[in-house]
């Protein structure tokens, strides 16, 4: 599968993606993990649930670590949304990290 860049998952709801960049921040809600993404091109919200959120490498990412995920793009619901970013639409439901 070939690296997509954070931005371009804006065209890509519905499809699986391999996105690789920097933890910018981390939102631990027990089995359910979001964390923000960030390569060149953007930000986006990376959703983690049960039982990968579970795992001990999961528990081990912290910001600034540079991770591998692929995930399908999903868009988000009306009141998740996040007009302040182009990627704000859409969010990463991760299947492997």
């Amino acid at each position: 599968m070939e690296r997509t860049l954070v931005l371009e998952t804006v065209k890509k709801v519905g499809q699986e993606v391999l996105l690789k960049g920097w933890v910018n921040r981390r939102r631990d809600h027990g089995k359910i993990i979001f964390l923000d993404l960030r390569d060149r091109s953007g930000l986006i919200q990376l959703v983690i649930t049960a039982p990968l959120s579970q795992s001990p490498e999961v528990a081990e990412i912290k910001p600034e670590y540079v991770v591998e995920v692929v995930g399908t793009v999903a868009a988000r619901s009306e009141k998740t949304l996040n007009p302040e970013l182009p990627t704000g639409t859409v969010e990463v439901q991760v299947k492997d990290i």
